[in-house]
């Protein structure tokens, strides 16, 4: 993130000694790390005060309801919700929004954890994010999308690119067992692969909670 856009008292997401973790930043700091300035914050799931710069921040945190101040963040007061997008079907069902390979579609239900058949299920950091991707689905296929708030668990690692076509399941499945695309970059034809979305994470597993009706922005798109 850049340091023009961290907001003094709200929730971030951050790595943190290599671990995904939700952190609250308290105060600007008058030291600096090059040309970066230093933030204080509050690790919401330990407690523990931390420094960091806007680079070491993913996104911003908005979960439909604030962590209870009172509550322990150790005790897991701050939960880690995320925003998953998802198409309805005609029937009714909530399906992954970018694919209709029958090995790779995972049904949603609301409130029951889902698992990813290949990889990880994709969520988005924050609202903003999630809903101009959601629109941009509609724009090309005019299917209906809905976004919804989520928990997620079990971080796994991105991989470099995304595939575009994602219903051949055999790219999909070489995608996500390679560590880094960048030693193959030379030999590998890039038509098929674009950059993931910009606050776009992925985990094992997925739950969603709420449908989002937030920002101006419409929970599913007509």
């Amino acid at each position: 993130m850049r340091q023009s856009e961290v907001i003094i008292g709200e929730r971030y997401f951050a790595r943190v000694n290599g671990t995904l973790c939700l952190v609250k930043i308290t105060s600007r700091t008058p030291w600096r790390r090059g040309r970066l300035n230093v933030f204080e914050a509050e690790n919401l799931r330990t407690g523990r005060r931390i420094r960091l710069t806007a680079a070491r921040l993913l996104g911003r945190h908005e979960g439909w309801e604030d962590a209870n101040e009172s509550e322990n963040p150790a005790q897991g007061g701050a939960a880690m919700n995320f925003f998953k997008v998802v198409r309805r079907t005609e029937e009714g069902a909530l399906v992954s929004c970018a694919t209709e390979n029958p090995e790779l579609m995972v049904r949603y239900k609301p409130g029951e954890w889902v698992e990813a058949p290949v990889g990880g299920l994709l969520v988005f950091s924050n609202w903003a994010s999630a809903d101009g991707f959601a629109c941009g689905l509609h724009a090309k296929t005019y299917k209906a999308y809905e976004v919804w708030q989520c928990e997620a668990e079990n971080e796994v690692q991105l991989p470099d690119l995304r595939v575009v076509y994602t219903d051949f399941t055999n790219a999909v499945r070489w995608l996500w067992s390679q560590v880094s695309l960048r030693p193959l970059l030379d030999e590998i034809n890039l038509r098929g692969f674009e950059p993931w979305p910009t606050g776009t994470l992925a985990f094992r597993r997925v739950r969603l909670l709420e449908k989002c009706e937030k920002g101006g922005g419409p929970g599913a798109l007509p």
